[in-house]
């Protein structure tokens, strides 16, 4: 987040620089004082934009398979972050794709200083022999969410051929998903 809070910084202060210099250009003869008293409110809230709005807290909501500081520290805001220019949308994505259990995840925000990361889970549906004796967790798309020892209560499906399983990727057969 460091070098996109310096980028924010950076594009504020060139903001200002062109707010002045085409305020200047564009009304600058037409009235003398006008074009800067201008330019200063449009640059008041530019700065109000960049340095207001600190997130205080960052929240989950939903999680059921992951600790909250892991998933917290793998999104990628911290407090003091500014709550309209981070970086939330690619910190989701991210998640969607570190945690396999995760099916949706979306940010909200509270202002004036709350930041949620909310996050549906998906459900294991199915465990899938394993080559090696253990079992593979799918979910309702045939996603692999973790590699275990033992079923438990789960329904299992035997007679497929797994290849290629790698967790987070949808499970894919020799035999075209075909149970024999």
């Amino acid at each position: 987040e460091t070098p996109l809070t310096s980028l924010i910084w950076l594009t504020a202060v060139v903001s200002i620089a062109v707010t002045f210099g085409v305020s200047y250009v564009m009304i600058g003869e037409m009235s003398p004082d006008l074009w800067w008293k201008l330019s200063v409110i449009i640059s008041c809230g530019t700065m109000a934009a960049a340095s207001f709005f600190p997130i205080a807290r960052v929240e989950t909501r939903g999680l059921t398979h992951y600790p909250e500081a892991e998933v917290l520290e793998a999104f990628g805001v911290e407090p003091g972050d500014n709550m309209f220019f981070t970086t939330s949308f690619f910190g989701a994505k991210r998640l969607e794709k570190l945690y396999p259990y995760f099916e949706d995840v979306w940010i909200t925000r509270e202002l004036p200083d709350k930041l949620i990361v909310n996050v549906t889970e998906t459900g294991t549906v199915a465990a899938v022999g394993a080559k090696d004796g253990g079992y593979y967790l799918v979910d309702e798309k045939a996603r692999v969410l973790e590699q275990v020892t033992a079923s438990g209560s789960t329904p299992r499906v035997t007679g497929m051929n797994v290849e290629e399983v790698a967790i987070g990727k949808t499970l894919s057969s020799e035999n075209d998903g075909r149970v024999a």
